[in-house]
């Protein structure tokens, strides 16, 4: 596996619509395929449920699991956790304190993270590393009500523009 953490200099591109890899490391825990249980009855086990007319339920598919990029990069991520882990409680804090109902709703899921597992930037659940990227405006259709965007880096030249939501 090559080391996604190098530096690229794209003002020595030597053609001016030369296409520059950027590359973007995914930290997450998904539960995409997880089954809604808003009317479940709460006295009933899980692994007691089942869909009726279902001949079986896949009870595996209930569990959150880890991206790839997360086992891929494991030194990495363990960097992160060390360095950052600072920086990032501190980002809890404020978000609790500053946004409080939108803290609730995020820490509900990140609470849930199965084997006492806890996540690096909780109450997110993912941490997305982009080097050196430059895209147009976009939302992450996958986003839970809010995102946060940190920018470590020591700049020189080029802009960063973040639209601002109506809150």
């Amino acid at each position: 596996m090559s080391n996604p953490l190098k530096t690229v200099d794209t003002g020595t591109s030597s053609h001016e619509n030369e296409m520059v890899h950027f590359e973007a490391i995914h930290f997450s825990w998904y539960n995409q395929s997880c089954m809604r249980g808003n009317d479940v009855l709460l006295d009933i086990p899980l692994r007691q449920l089942s869909w009726e007319g279902c001949s079986r339920t896949n009870y595996s598919q209930m569990t959150p699991y880890v991206s790839a990029d997360m086992e891929d990069h494991i030194p990495i991520y363990q960097a992160m956790t060390f360095t950052l882990a600072d920086m990032f409680s501190w980002v809890e804090e404020k978000l609790q304190s500053i946004l409080p109902r939108k803290y609730d709703h995020l820490e509900a899921t990140a609470s849930l993270l199965p084997d006492l597992h806890h996540s690096l930037v909780h109450p997110f659940v993912g941490l997305v590393v982009n080097m050196n990227v430059c895209m147009y405006t976009h939302r992450d259709s996958k986003d839970d009500i809010i995102c946060l965007v940190i920018v470590l880096e020591d700049f020189e030249g080029g802009k960063l523009c973040l639209v601002e939501p109506l809150v």
